[in-house]
């Protein structure tokens, strides 16, 4: 298969910065990753920011049908070209953040993209949002992002994205991918990840506390999971060691070694002893961890 890198070494098609467009260049790695999507012939795939199509050739090479999405002009008409007339791919210009829901498929498709490093965040949120409309999708984020979203309990990484993300989905940390499979050349390691529907929580029940309690518990990491809630509005030193004597948690642990199923137990005691009005500025609003690179 033909690399096109010299078409994006074109000054008109030089990556755009505030895109944070970084372009795969590396056969192998596009091949790994159609591979990991685990195509049936004739099933969809839904491609966010297909860019040049490189990645775009390999699944269709398996037999999938496309719907390119990219919000750069230039690629749309670089796409346009490379695949005149192939009827198995429909190319759309839009933001997917911001996409009308007549552009999404009707029936579950597999999702795929190299998630630009300035804003995967909200698209890892964006993805758990839409997880009806997916059967998985693998994804490609910076390294320690894809580390976060995978950290089970106690491992490197763990944080309240990690709990967010679990509780919508099963992720898996499939490989690395170096800066030198990219043009221009990140200064980061990339990961693909695989999120798989539904998650392996979908009997715990989440809502306002559950929140709340997973953001105080992780607002200082290096602090115990006593301390953080301590630190709580409203609730005193003996109403944290009640609920967690009751919970069943050890008050010198830290909340990257609680499960989900250990949260869920923590903020179920604590709605039924300090009640549901917890006062004071909310520690969930950190609950997404929206600090690529920490």
């Amino acid at each position: 298969m033909k690399s096109n890198g010299e078409y994006i070494k074109k000054k008109k098609l030089r990556p755009r910065r505030r895109l944070s467009q970084n372009f795969l260049t590396d056969q192998k790695v596009a091949a790994r990753i159609a591979d990991a999507m685990e195509i049936t012939p004739g099933e969809l795939v839904f491609e966010i920011g297909a860019g040049k199509g490189f990645l775009t050739e390999y699944i269709l090479e398996r037999g999938a049908k496309v719907l390119a999405v990219d919000k750069d002009r230039r690629m749309i008409g670089l796409l346009k070209k490379k695949f005149p007339k192939d009827s198995r791919i429909d190319i759309v210009y839009a933001d997917v953040l911001n996409m009308p829901e007549r552009y999404f498929p009707r029936k579950k498709s597999i999702l795929a993209g190299n998630l630009p490093y300035g804003i995967s965040h909200p698209l890892i949120f964006w993805i758990l949002d839409g997880r009806e409309r997916w059967r998985h999708a693998v994804i490609m984020l910076q390294r320690e992002v894809a580390q976060r979203v995978c950290a089970e309990p106690g491992k490197k990484g763990r944080c309240a994205l990690s709990v967010q993300v679990q509780l919508q989905c099963q992720p898996s940390y499939l490989f690395e991918v170096k800066p030198t499979a990219f043009y221009p050349r990140p200064k980061v390691t990339s990961a693909v990840v695989r999120l798989d529907f539904p998650s392996l929580h979908t009997e715990i029940e989440t809502g306002e506390i559950f929140r709340y309690i997973v953001g105080a518990a992780f607002t200082r990491k290096r602090k115990t999971i006593s301390n953080n809630l301590r630190a709580i509005p409203g609730v005193s030193v003996g109403e944290v060691e009640q609920v967690l004597r009751e919970a069943d948690i050890e008050p010198k642990q830290r909340a990257e070694q609680l499960s989900i199923k250990q949260f869920a137990v923590l903020a179920q005691t604590a709605r039924r002893v300090w009640g549901a009005g917890l006062g004071g500025p909310d520690p969930a609003d950190r609950f997404e961890d929206p600090r690529p690179g920490d």
